[in-house]
Parts: structure tokens; C-alpha cells; sequence
């Protein structure tokens, strides 16, 4: 098998994955999706936050209770998780030589903190913006490929 380099495009719901073809065209492999991700906040919470007191005159009552890390966030950091397991799988394999990585300035640091020193040692650049919705030719304007 050979080692191949790999550009990825991330987002907290959404990671398209591509690998550097003959002629240094952008083939993609694979995207994986996070729906979970795109819920508001009123779907995350059946109720709202705290332990209901019951029925004052005026509405109800409720015990104030802080929320280190929103359910979004949770979220994503649980995606960064599922993106980096993917990247691992495959360097584990012997598939990368060299990696790319686009990404939301928010998701691609929860992003490098999921991934591993080795597939850290792979990466050969990175952007931090979300290009997801490009298409190939424009994704790979933002790396050097190919020199």
C-alpha cells in the first residue's frame, strides 16, 4: 500500500476527507457527518437547566445550576473525536505520509487536541477556516500541494 497525503475539510458537523490523486487532483474518500452537532440548544434540554422547585405564583421555580461546556460543544469535541479516530485508523494502517487540515477556527483546535503526537507529526499545514462547502480545485488553492 501505498503512503498517500491527505487534505481534510472540518467543521463541527460536517469532515470531507481527500486524498491527493494522479496529476495532484483532489479525490474524496470519505465525509462523515454530525448531525448532532446542528441541534439548538431547546433539543439538547427536555427541560431547562436546574431541579424544578414546583409551581411559584408567578411560574416555576428553579435551582440555578452552571454548565462548564455546552451540549454543543460537547458536541463537537465528540465529532473531533470521531474525525481523529478516522485519521488514526488509517496512519496506524501505513495509508498517510502527509496531511492537510482545514478546519473552523473553533473545531480545528478541539481537532488538535483529539489527535495523536504521530498524526501531529504528519500534518504539513494547516488553515483555520471553514472551506467544507468548496469544491475540490478551490479546497486545494489553500495548500501548498504538489512542491
Amino acid at each position: 500500500m501505498s503512503k498517500e497525503t491527505w487534505i481534510i475539510a472540518a467543521n463541527s458537523t460536517y469532515a470531507r476527507i481527500f486524498k491527493l490523486g494522479n496529476r495532484l487532483k483532489l479525490d474524496e474518500m470519505t465525509a462523515l457527518v454530525h448531525p448532532e452537532s446542528r441541534m439548538h440548544l431547546d433539543e439538547f434540554l427536555e427541560n431547562p437547566p436546574g431541579k424544578r422547585l414546583g409551581e411559584a405564583r408567578f411560574g416555576t421555580s428553579y435551582y440555578p445550576t452552571e454548565q462548564e461546556t455546552s451540549p454543543k460543544k460537547v458536541e463537537a469535541i465528540v465529532f473531533a473525536k470521531q474525525v481523529s479516530d478516522h485519521i488514526e485508523n488509517a496512519r496506524s494502517n501505513g495509508q498517510i505520509k502527509r496531511i492537510y487540515i482545514a478546519a473552523s477556527p473553533s473545531f480545528l483546535g478541539l481537532l488538535r487536541q483529539e489527535l495523536s503526537q504521530p498524526v501531529l507529526d504528519l500534518i504539513a499545514g494547516e488553515v483555520s477556516k471553514d472551506i467544507t462547502s468548496l469544491e475540490p480545485e478551490e479546497i486545494k488553492t489553500y495548500f501548498p500541494i504538489g512542491i
